[in-house]
């Protein structure tokens, strides 16, 4: 089972997977990237 318990060295939270001791950090995406995405999907709509 996973735990999320924040990173020792950013203190970021992290999602709980780990990977050769390699953690994943929880981090939301930057927003360009999501207007971005977005912007994409009404266009296909549109299309």
């Amino acid at each position: 089972m996973s735990k999320r318990e924040p990173d020792e060295v950013t203190g970021v939270e992290t999602t709980g997977h780990e990977w050769d001791g390699i953690r994943e950090l929880d981090n939301p995406l930057p927003r360009w990237w999501l207007y971005m995405f977005w912007a994409g999907v009404v266009v296909a709509a549109v299309y």
